[in-house]
């Protein structure tokens, strides 16, 4: 593969434009309604819905580092290939990772995929350190022979609230949001100022879920008592009172 034909991206492996994805998976053994998909694969459950995990059942128990391609569902993709990365007790090794690495590589190749993005596969619950997981993918990339473009994506999480919306609520209603002043990323105005923001349940209050900016969300976690900082600054400062109030007067009883 020619080494120019492979970039190390920060980002998220659902936002890039290729012709398919890799998939961190396991072994196939355990059915997937049985587990409860984590990391890659429970955001590829999220928005790609349930089909391609389905049709992954069909291929039965995988090698470790084998490979199995399937449909994208409700993705953008040609395809998802999910890569047997991980042991049956959910461990990764040197051994795992190159093999799941040359086996996307070959399905890429198979199905005439010319771009190919994949995460760091091992890395994360397989226990891998990403570094190592980078190197042994950059160098299984340089032994292929496909000759398409590969993403190595190194997940970084967008800040909130400018990322794309957790619940992915403006793609699902568009029209209506759009009515309302709401730009795209955002589902809701805030609140307090009218500012773009998101629809959040507030932490440990009674149930309640309001439409935040970034600044009115966090300023109500510091200065309301059930926020998630002001819970215990309000409950130090009663124990400060209570304290006070008990040296006052404890020479009085």
């Amino acid at each position: 593969m020619n080494k120019d034909n492979l970039m190390v991206v920060d980002g998220d492996l659902l936002d890039q434009k290729v012709d398919a994805i890799v998939n961190p998976w396991n072994r196939n053994l355990i059915p997937w309604w049985l587990l409860l998909p984590q990391g890659v694969s429970g955001a590829i459950k999220r928005k790609a819905g349930l089909a391609p995990f389905r049709e992954l059942r069909r291929y039965g128990v995988l090698p470790l580092g084998g490979a199995a391609v399937t449909s994208a569902g409700k993705l953008p993709y040609k395809a998802i290939i999910h890569v047997a990365g991980i042991n049956h007790r959910w461990c990764s090794s040197e051994t795992s990772v190159r093999k799941s690495i040359a086996s996307a590589l070959d399905a890429a190749t198979k199905h005439g995929f010319q771009s190919l993005a994949m995460p760091l596969i091992g890395a994360g619950t397989g226990g891998g350190s990403e570094e190592d997981v980078q190197r042994i993918i950059e160098e299984e990339c340089g032994r292929n022979l496909f000759n398409g473009q590969v993403l190595i994506v190194r997940y970084k999480a967008k800040g909130w609230p400018y990322g794309p919306c957790y619940c992915d609520l403006w793609n699902k209603s568009p029209v209506t949001l759009e009515k309302q002043g709401v730009p795209r990323g955002f589902c809701g105005l805030c609140d307090v100022c009218g500012e773009p923001g998101h629809l959040l349940h507030f932490p440990g209050a009674v149930p309640f879920t309001g439409a935040w900016c970034k600044k009115h969300y966090y300023r109500a976690m510091i200065l309301h008592p059930m926020g998630g900082i002001g819970f215990f600054i309000w409950g130090l400062g009663a124990l400060l009172i209570i304290w006070i109030l008990f040296m006052l007067f404890k020479g009085k009883f």
